[in-house]
């Protein structure tokens, strides 16, 4: 591990790759070497792109619209469906293994400094998780692999059940998106503990991670 001059203060490198300082080094080197399973599903984005917030969906999903307990932390926990998580890491290699779930969109986040400082350290690539446009290039040139689908923050916003069945056909229709359209109560419990008035409200209660 080592500082990046170069970059923006907020990071630092771990071999070589560039990343946020609240993410530890140890569970960066750890995303860098797992190795996948067929059942794993992964949410693959850039950071501050949606990435929690379609992960409590996907949750929800896998729960039938189930809402989780207090001390519920989908950040930590696994699912039932293999393993389930998040990565901020770029595309490397063909991904053969699990499904892949992309969210591209960035925002700037209130860091240290004006928006015209950030702006250029964004445009350039020397933030957390490096450049932007490389690392949606790099899936976006996998996205009609079967096991990678790509779905947009502003899909999820501007239609938040049609995001919720595009992401329940594709893990897998008969055993997720089925059930939503068989019970309507259950689609409903997906999209109220999955939207922002309630992310916020938990988020509040309970400290967890933001959107």
């Amino acid at each position: 591990m080592s500082e990046g001059s170069d970059y923006l203060p907020e990071c630092y490198l771990v071999d070589g790759f560039p990343v946020w300082k609240i993410f530890p080094v140890e569970d960066t080197r750890a995303s860098i070497d797992y190795k996948p399973r067929d059942d794993d599903i992964f949410l693959c984005s850039f950071p501050k792109c949606g990435t929690t917030w379609a992960l409590h969906t996907l949750a929800l999903i896998l729960r039938h619209g189930e809402n989780f307990g207090a001390d519920y932390n989908v950040m930590q926990s696994g699912l039932s469906l293999g393993r389930e998580g998040q990565v901020h890491l770029r595309h490397q290699e063909p991904q053969r293994h699990g499904c892949l779930l992309l969210l591209p969109f960035e925002k700037h986040d209130g860091l240290h400094g004006t928006f015209d400082e950030y702006f250029e350290y964004f445009i350039t690539g020397r933030i957390g998780s490096g450049d932007f446009f490389d690392h949606l290039e790099g899936w976006y040139e996998q996205r009609n692999r079967p096991n990678i689908l790509f779905v947009t923050y502003e899909e999820m916003k501007e239609d938040p059940e049609a995001a919720i069945f595009k992401m329940a056909s594709f893990v897998d229709d008969a055993k997720f998106a089925e059930p939503l359209r068989q019970d309507r109560q259950k689609l409903e419990n997906v999209l109220k503990y999955s939207s922002f008035k309630n992310e916020g409200h938990h988020q509040q209660e309970h400290g967890r991670a933001g959107i």
